[in-house]
């Protein structure tokens, strides 16, 4: 054990000067067991409250994205069903013929006269093709939109691509002339 005599003379000034060695050795080894221990605990935790954060909002956007996945499931399955229940059967196109007659049948029951249906050739594509029909006459609107009407509640697969109505002459009671450029969609070749 050391013993320090002081010194009466000096007036305290010996004590003051160990309390302040001691105050400042005390004081350099909380700093150095801060630095070296607390401080980097300190880091670590928060280095982790932050990789923590990090982690609940990637969990949060893996749960948004796994809910709008299932959704997305869910309509293309509903999609599927009503395509399946609602499946339009495409004829092939050896049916042209009777398709023109029909057309043709078609048209002279909405009131339509019918100068000419001609077909035109046809394009294939990957799940169908497509035969341009022109069909072509004389007519009032109102038979036009009887014929367009009755062509798309009964023909499905038949699509409507132009229409023409054109007045001849200044004469009002003739019918005016039209012309109705129709795309059927058959069915694609079979292999």
């Amino acid at each position: 054990m050391m013993n320090f005599k002081l010194n009466q003379a000096d007036g305290g000034n010996a004590r003051r000067t160990i309390d302040g060695v001691g105050v400042a050795m005390c004081l350099a080894l909380t700093g150095l067991l801060y630095a070296v221990g607390v401080h980097p605990l300190l880091e670590q935790r928060r280095e982790q409250q932050a990789l923590s954060r990090e982690v609940v909002t990637e969990q949060d956007e893996v749960a948004m994205l796994t809910a709008s996945l299932m959704e997305v499931r869910r309509k293309y399955v509903q999609v599927q069903r009503e395509v399946a229940d609602n499946a339009l059967r495409l004829e092939p196109l050896s049916a042209l013929n009777r398709r023109v007659a029909e057309l043709t049948e078609m048209a002279r029951g909405a009131g339509l006269a019918v100068n000419g249906v001609r077909p035109g050739r046809a394009t294939t594509n990957e799940h169908y093709r497509t035969v341009p029909v022109q069909v072509a006459g004389d007519g009032s609107f109102y038979a036009v939109e009887r014929f367009l009407k009755q062509l798309y509640e009964q023909m499905p697969d038949v699509g409507v691509w132009s229409l023409q109505l054109e007045r001849r002459g200044s004469d009002l009671e003739m019918d005016p002339q039209y012309q109705i450029d129709l795309v059927w969609y058959a069915a694609p070749p079979t292999e």
